[in-house]
């Protein structure tokens, strides 16, 4: 696992990643599989079809992977997580704390956390941010009083 990320770091570095098509479900499936242990009560639901995407998978999937953490880590108990896709938007709706709309701009900042007790570097969300920005995939971010939602524009990848 190290070594396949070293690899896939130096190949970042020197633009030779390859884009590869695949399945939008596979991928946000398989994130939640891997925080099966973290999502205690969480109760997840998705509303994916079929869609393909033609991308860098790898760094793709650390997008996900980071939306679905952080739609985990600043849940509330017995929280829910919304993940649905329609006219090429990703939605990612959590019942957690909401952020403070004047984090809204911040949020993407290296090393930006607003939750300091909260584990992490403040690292994920600028990396996101980095390959939205370079695969040409807007977000958008609604908080309210009772939840957040993350929407990725996909459109530039399908």
């Amino acid at each position: 696992m190290l070594y396949n990320q070293l690899e896939y770091d130096i190949k970042r570095q020197i633009d030779k990643v390859e884009f590869q098509e695949f399945y939008l479900e596979e991928i946000v499936r398989s994130s939640i599989d891997k925080f099966q242990d973290i999502k205690k009560d969480i109760e997840i639901n998705i509303e994916i079809k079929s869609i393909k995407i033609n991308t860098d998978k790898n760094a793709f999937s650390k997008v996900i992977d980071n939306l679905i953490s952080n739609a985990i880590k600043y849940n509330i108990d017995k929280g829910v997580i919304n993940i649905a896709f329609e006219d090429n938007h990703l939605s990612i709706y959590n019942t957690g704390k909401s952020i403070d709309t004047k984090n809204i701009f911040i949020i993407f900042d290296r090393y930006y956390q607003e939750d300091s007790s909260s584990s992490g570097f403040g690292l994920g969300l600028s990396m996101v941010k980095g390959f939205c920005d370079k695969n040409k995939i807007t977000i958008k971010i609604n908080t309210e009083k009772n939840g957040t939602e993350i929407i990725l524009n996909l459109s530039s990848i399908i």
